[in-house]
């Protein structure tokens, strides 16, 4: 939500429903001093962490909005935040048009962003009811604002400790348990050397996953900081090769797709998903060297 930190900074009362106070929310400090903070959790010991709470609710989360809902009905309470919410909406709307400007780039190596465009654009083209895995840093961090989640249980991701490795094992779940919707896999290259062998397992159990990396050589969240602390002279660990890992995919039973400019991104994503194998969507992008004002994380 683009408009997040505009509405956190004017309000009054803030229901914490399962959302810890990590460095997400800066630990608190994104709440205004004087509101009120309601905490709801399933977990006693997570209440008051970082920022004390004015009320906690233990339990069940749906069970304690009904019982809130409830008694909203019993006082006769209304509550109309029309005006404000139509204010966040411009300013949701104005935030979505600075970021679509910036998704047309022809440059190759391919902008991230453009990727994520015309697999956004790819999605909407299709019949397809799509499950959107995110395993990596920078590219999920892009995906995750141009991307569309639909409804609930839409996207899934490494959470907010960066736990890599879970693409594969996540959409083989999802592909077993929804036969009948497109599991996709959106990579970056250093989490896809974590678990892309579980292709094999995809491949074994006939699970026609999709996954597309963005590929641009590098541990890139790692790399920046490291470059811009100790100087690009000093790099350790975090350059990785342009490895052909559609190729990789290809050599376990699967189909591969190597792109390098933007026009082949949506061809190619056809061909990999009419396929009907698990395959994966091999894309060169831009390596990014900017530490700040970027998109990334």
């Amino acid at each position: 939500n683009r408009s997040r930190r505009d509405a956190l900074s004017k309000s009054d009362c803030v229901i914490l429903a399962g959302t810890l106070l990590d460095f997400r929310m800066r630990f608190g400090q994104s709440i205004p001093e004087d509101a009120t903070i309601i905490q709801l959790d399933m977990d006693a010991t997570l209440i008051g962490q970082n920022r004390a709470s004015d009320v906690a609710l233990v339990g069940n989360l749906a069970c304690s909005f009904d019982l809130l809902l409830e008694e909203l009905k019993h006082t006769g309470t209304q509550l109309d935040y029309s005006s404000w919410r139509d204010e966040l909406r411009e300013i949701e709307a104005a935030a979505a048009e600075k970021v679509e400007a910036n998704l047309n780039s022809d440059e190759v190596p391919i902008d991230p962003q453009r990727m994520c465009r015309e697999l956004r654009d790819w999605m909407a083209e299709r019949s397809d009811e799509f499950i959107t895995i995110g395993d990596g840093g920078d590219i999920v961090a892009t995906a995750a604002k141009i991307l569309p989640v639909p409804r609930e249980g839409a996207w899934m991701d490494p959470g907010p400790l960066g736990t890599l490795g879970v693409g594969m094992p996540f959409a083989l779940a999802a592909q077993a348990s929804h036969p009948d919707k497109r599991v996709m896999i959106v990579y970056g290259d250093g989490s896809f050397g974590l678990n892309g062998f579980e292709y094999d397992t995809a491949v074994r159990h006939d699970l026609p996953i999709l996954g597309i990396v963005g590929n641009d050589g590098a541990w890139g969240q790692m790399m920046r900081p490291q470059g811009a602390v100790y100087g690009w002279d000093r790099l350790q660990g975090t350059i990785l090769n342009y490895t052909r890992y559609d190729q990789v995919v290809e050599a376990l039973g699967g189909h591969g797709e190597f792109v390098e400019h933007p026009e082949e991104i949506r061809p190619a994503l056809d061909r990999a998903a009419n396929s009907g194998k698990p395959a994966l969507v091999n894309v060169i992008i831009r390596q990014d060297r900017e530490y700040k004002g970027g998109i990334y994380v």
